[in-house]
């Protein structure tokens, strides 16, 4: 009886430690870039730190997987600020999309120098790329699957001498809120950068934060110092529902169903 009782009890999620801005350096020198595969999957890595993205938004589970972004959905504007729109996203739930600028903060791990560099390489084997191709392909020019990048993650960690059985493909996404807590960064602006609050008022708030103020904080982030008190995804989730009935005592629409929680783990 005891045993079946112990069985009822929930599961305690694992919590994964984050993969900060500071770490892409020691990561860096696993990857060949001049391979297509591991100049796509340093994109997705580089991409999903700094846009505090769930890596389930840059790589498909499988090839059968409808929704992650093509070539169609890469832009470059006249400035040259890169810009990626998400057609699908897990609190999207009006699956709206949302466009994801690439912030820039001119260091060997820069997002913004990997996306482009990706992009300007072209498709595996062909003169030109298609808009249906994936923007982040491997050696087939087939989308970079998501167990892929967590593979490569770890032996990238491994080889750089952490315990990579501590990390997941989440810890990318936690990495990059982590980098900005770091630094000082308010916790509404980070949650607002993360979408972990959704609805019209937080995508307000998100396309408040201008390209040259991401730029000054992923420069920021790039610089050593030494961590804060870990992030704790539980205080994010109060900012959220907190942001959430600020809202709706001042009669905004506004979701309140956040997700924060760390069985985002092996989930994103």
């Amino acid at each position: 009886m005891l045993r079946g009782c112990t069985n009822l009890r929930p599961k305690k999620s694992r919590v994964r430690k984050p993969v900060t801005v500071e770490m892409l350096g020691k990561l860096l020198p696993d990857f060949d870039l001049s391979k297509a595969i591991d100049r796509s999957t340093w994109a997705v890595i580089t991409t999903a730190v700094h846009g505090l993205c769930r890596l389930g938004e840059l790589a498909p589970e499988t090839h059968a997987g409808e929704f992650y972004p093509r070539r169609k959905d890469y832009s470059l504007s006249a400035e040259g600020r890169a810009n990626i729109f998400i057609a699908r996203s897990k609190t999207d739930v009006n699956h709206e999309g949302f466009h994801l600028p690439i912030p820039r903060n001119g260091t060997a791990t820069c997002p913004h120098r990997a996306l482009v560099e990706a992009v300007a390489a072209g498709a595996p084997g062909r003169l030109y790329s298609a808009p249906e191709d994936p923007l982040f392909p491997d050696s087939s020019n087939r989308a970079v699957l998501k167990y892929y990048v967590i593979k490569r993650l770890r032996r990238a960690l491994t080889r750089a001498g952490y315990n990579a059985a501590e990390f997941s493909g989440h810890s990318l996404r936690k990495g990059g809120a982590q980098s900005l807590f770091n630094r000082g960064l308010d916790m509404r602006d980070i949650a607002c950068m993360g979408r972990w609050v959704i609805g019209s008022q937080s995508l307000r708030l998100y396309r408040e934060i201008t390209d040259d103020a991401r730029d000054a904080w992923a420069t920021l982030c790039a610089a050593p110092t030494p961590d804060r008190v870990t992030l704790s995804f539980e205080e994010l989730r109060q900012v959220a529902m907190g942001t959430a009935r600020s809202a709706a005592q001042k009669g905004e629409v506004i979701a309140a169903d956040v997700q924060l929680s760390e069985s985002e783990s092996d989930s994103d």
